[in-house]
């Protein structure tokens, strides 16, 4: 075995298990985190989660800027719980609408029409449209062509993200449709798998467009593969005991209000994922597989399966 360099953060520590294999630990005391570990633990959830704490936490990082008056909102509203085409959606009668509206009832369908500019001072940055309508939702191109799937709420299917370029010239404008559908990911009962409740509003939490820290988006992810690490392996293995370690660490590098402390936290991060593979054999393989199933008509009728379909596909 190739011999392991020092590194101040990191001491190895090898461990022999019965199973004959040598797993080398990036710390000193595999005990370092375990005597209040569902604490710690709690602790890095709470660092990563949405709502209550994350004007303070790392989710405080993920946006540069933001401008909500950067997208001008009208929306029609289908009657009698039809799916239209986008050819008859563009038809519709819309009118303005905002953000902290409601729509419903279950099942209905809304057309939104987006009207956005970029502010010249944005040039030369990445710039995402985040759409919360607190359901499931689907982007379409003013010329009718599907683009992305989103999923709102708080669960941890969210996606409310669209990347409208990913180098901005500045002052330009795009006109974009978002077809919601009154409809979580799981049907109509408010969360459940169960009876779909047929009076269900959503709340149009967001509507918005963003520069995302990609820095602070990088160290998110980081974050969510030493968390799962240290949450799904053995809680006495090494290779979790590692994970909490650094994770904690990361967790102590970050500073509410303080933007520098994020490369800080990113060195950590990174500096654990390259020890990995530099201890002269491999310590794991990870293979990246997509996946994508529709159940049909399972908490929906079988025309939303269709939308369904149609939402997860263009996602791809």
């Amino acid at each position: 075995m190739q011999p392991i360099a020092k590194d101040s953060r990191f001491r190895p520590y090898v461990h022999k298990p019965n199973t004959g294999k040598t797993i080398v630990s990036q710390t000193s005391n595999l005990n370092t985190m375990q005597k209040h570990r569902p604490i710690t633990v709690e602790r890095l959830q709470k660092f990563m989660q949405s709502g209550q704490f994350s004007d303070v936490n790392l989710r405080s990082f993920l946006w540069k800027k933001s401008s909500q008056d950067a997208v001008k909102l009208s929306v029609f509203g289908v009657p009698d719980m039809q799916r239209i085409t986008f050819q008859d959606a563009i038809k519709g009668a819309y009118t303005p609408t905002s953000v902290g509206q409601e729509f419903g009832p279950s099942w209905f369908t809304y057309w939104f029409r987006l009207n956005i500019h970029i502010p010249e001072s944005w040039a030369g940055q990445p710039v995402i449209l985040n759409f919360d309508s607190s359901s499931e939702g689907f982007v379409w191109s003013a010329d009718g062509v599907p683009l992305q799937g989103l999923t709102g709420g708080s669960g941890g299917d969210r996606h409310v993200d669209y990347r409208l370029t990913k180098q901005a010239r500045g002052g330009e404008d795009f006109d974009l449709f978002i077809e919601m559908a009154c409809n979580g990911m799981f049907g109509n009962d408010n969360g459940g798998i169960f009876a779909p409740r047929a009076d269900r509003q959503f709340k149009l939490e967001t509507a918005e467009i963003c520069v995302p820290d990609e820095e602070a988006h990088a160290l998110f992810w980081d974050m969510e593969v030493l968390l799962g690490m240290a949450t799904e392996l053995p809680a006495n293995s090494p290779a979790a005991a590692d994970a909490l370690y650094t994770a904690n660490s990361v967790c102590n590098a970050v500073k509410a209000g303080n933007p520098s402390s994020i490369a800080v936290g990113r060195d950590i991060s990174q500096a654990f994922f390259a020890k990995r593979s530099n201890f002269g054999f491999e310590q794991h393989k990870i293979f990246a597989t997509g996946h994508c199933h529709i159940d049909t008509a399972w908490l929906w009728p079988y025309d939303e399966t269709k939308r369904k379909a149609a939402r997860s596909w263009a996602t791809q």
